[in-house]
C-alpha cells in the first residue's frame, strides 16, 4: 500500500516569481526542487507548497489545475508501473482518470478527479531522483 504525502501544487508561467511571493508571505525560504522551474516551500507545521512550470502546455486557466493537491508516493524503481497500479487502485474507489500517465525527469505523474470531479495530481518520483520533490520535511 502507497503511504503518500500530500502538499499544494500551483501551475505558474513564472514559478520563480511565484515563489518568491509565497516564500515572503509565508516568512520561509524557498527550495529548488528538481529543476529551475520547480520550488518547494516547507513550514515548520509539515505542510509543503509546491510551485512549478508544467512540463506540458497546460492551459493555466484550466480550472482545476492551476491550484490543487498532489498526492506524492514513496520513490519507485519503476514509477509509471507504480503509478499505473496507484491510479487502478483509486479508481477502484471512485477516482476517474483524466489522463494516461507520463513519464518525466522526475518520476511519473498522472492527473485524476475524485468521486466529485475535484483534479488532483499524483505523483511518483523515480526512486535515485535527489530532488526536494520527494523528500519529506
Amino acid at each position: 500500500m502507497f503511504e503518500p504525502e500530500l502538499s499544494l501544487v500551483i501551475a505558474s508561467p513564472n514559478p520563480t516569481r511565484l515563489a518568491e511571493f509565497y516564500s515572503y508571505a509565508l516568512n520561509v525560504k524557498a527550495q529548488v526542487g528538481s529543476d529551475e522551474n520547480h520550488y518547494v516551500i516547507h513550514q515548520s507545521n509539515g505542510k509543503r507548497i509546491q510551485i512549478y512550470k508544467p512540463s506540458q502546455d497546460y492551459l493555466f486557466t484550466e480550472a482545476g489545475r492551476r491550484v490543487s493537491f498532489c498526492l506524492t508516493a514513496s520513490p519507485s524503481r519503476n514509477p509509471l508501473s507504480s503509478i499505473e497500479k496507484w491510479s487502478l487502485m483509486l479508481i477502484a474507489r471512485g477516482a476517474t482518470s483524466l489522463e494516461e500517465p507520463s513519464v518525466q525527469t522526475f518520476g511519473a505523474e498522472t492527473w485524476l478527479a475524485d468521486p466529485e470531479g475535484n483534479e488532483f495530481l499524483i505523483l511518483v518520483p523515480t526512486y535515485n531522483n535527489k530532488s526536494t520533490f520527494c523528500k519529506r520535511a
